[in-house]
């Protein structure tokens, strides 16, 4: 598939999950997986945000234990590419501490907080919009 087709696809998967058609999302975020699989051992940007998309949907879905898996694979993969202060892996700590405050898991989630809290004051600044967690 073309990059440009992904996207496509990413986005429509993404109104499906905000319109509440969440099994209607489910094929087509699994097709954005697939078609990155062989990226998935080598992190790529667009492959990051496609299992992001599809471990919210599994959140969403109550399949706590799968989005928790797939969080930790995202944050794995961001602190390859972009490394521990990058925005994207700041929002992937928030994410999957996120999917972990729903399993009662609120110490880990807290600490992946805290980081992401300490990570966008000291690129962004303590009163930049993107500092609030």
């Amino acid at each position: 598939d073309h990059p440009s087709t992904l996207t496509s696809v990413n986005n429509l998967a993404l109104l499906l999950k905000a319109s509440g058609k969440l099994a209607d999302a489910e094929p087509f975020l699994q097709r954005l997986l697939k078609a990155g699989e062989d990226e998935i051992a080598k992190p790529q940007h667009d492959t990051l945000i496609f299992l992001s998309n599809f471990a919210s949907l599994q959140r969403c879905m109550g399949r706590n234990e799968e989005a928790e898996r797939l969080h930790r694979r995202v944050l794995v993969g961001r602190l390859t590419l972009s490394g521990p202060d990058h925005p994207h892996t700041l929002v992937a700590c928030s994410n999957l501490a996120v999917a972990l405050k729903v399993m009662d898991k609120g110490d880990e989630a807290r600490t992946l907080l805290l980081r992401a809290l300490e990570g966008k004051e000291k690129v962004f600044g303590a009163t930049h919009p993107n500092s609030f967690v």
